[in-house]
C-alpha cells in the first residue's frame, strides 16, 4: 500500500480522491489564470474607445454563448478551487475520517449553492429584464 505520510505516528495511505482533489486544485488554478486574463483583456484592453463598460455593454456581451460559457465556467472554477483550498485546510488539522466526509458533503453543498446563485445571479444581464417583478 502506498502511504501519503505520517500524522501522528500513524501511516496514512493515499487516497484516489486525495490524488484527483491536488490534480484538479492545479488544473483549476491554470484555469482561473486563463479565464481571467481573458476577461481583463476583454474588459480593459480590447474595447475600443475605453471608458467604463457600460451596462448594455455587458449585456451586448453576455448574450454570447461564448461569453455565458467562459463565465459560468470561471465561477465553477473559482467555487471548486477556494473551497477546495478550504477542504485542503481543514484535512491538515487532522478531521477524523468520518469527519471528512461530511466536511466534503457540505462543503460540495456549498459549492452547488453558491453555483446556482452565481448563474441566476448572471440572468438579468443575459436577457436585459430583471430577475423578479
Amino acid at each position: 500500500m502506498a502511504v501519503a505520510g505520517d500524522v501522528a505516528g500513524r501511516k496514512l495511505p493515499v487516497r484516489e480522491t486525495g490524488v484527483w482533489a491536488w490534480a484538479l486544485q492545479r488544473l483549476t488554478a491554470i484555469l482561473i489564470a486563463v479565464f481571467l486574463s481573458t476577461h481583463l483583456w476583454v474588459l480593459h484592453f480590447a474595447r475600443p474607445g475605453g471608458g467604463p463598460v457600460t451596462l448594455e455593454e455587458a449585456r451586448e456581451r453576455l448574450s454570447s454563448p461564448w461569453y455565458q460559457t467562459l463565465y459560468l465556467l470561471l465561477l465553477a472554477t473559482a467555487i471548486y478551487h477556494s473551497l477546495n483550498g478550504v477542504r485542503a485546510v481543514l484535512l491538515d488539522l487532522g478531521i477524523g475520517v468520518r469527519s471528512q466526509r461530511l466536511m466534503t458533503g457540505i462543503l460540495v453543498a456549498m459549492g452547488a449553492i453558491a453555483f446556482v446563485y452565481g448563474a441566476v445571479a448572471l440572468v438579468p444581464y443575459i436577457t436585459g429584464q430583471p430577475l423578479f417583478r
